[in-house]
Parts: C-alpha cells; sequence; structure tokens
C-alpha cells in the first residue's frame, strides 16, 4: 500500500510539472 501512495504522489508531482510547463509556454507565446 505504501508503494501505491508513493507513485500517486510522483504521478501528481510530474502531472503538475506538466501543466506548469503548459502554463509557462502560453505565457510566453501572449508575450512575444
Amino acid at each position: 500500500m505504501e508503494y501505491v501512495l508513493k507513485n500517486l504522489k510522483f504521478a501528481i508531482l510530474l502531472l503538475k510539472e506538466v501543466f506548469n510547463v503548459k502554463e509557462v509556454r502560453v505565457v510566453m507565446d501572449k508575450t512575444i
């Protein structure tokens, strides 16, 4: 069970990173 929770946390962190990158790209596209 602990293993699953660790993977879930990692997956959530990964999703957050991906969304942050997408948001940054959108902002960059608007400023350029």
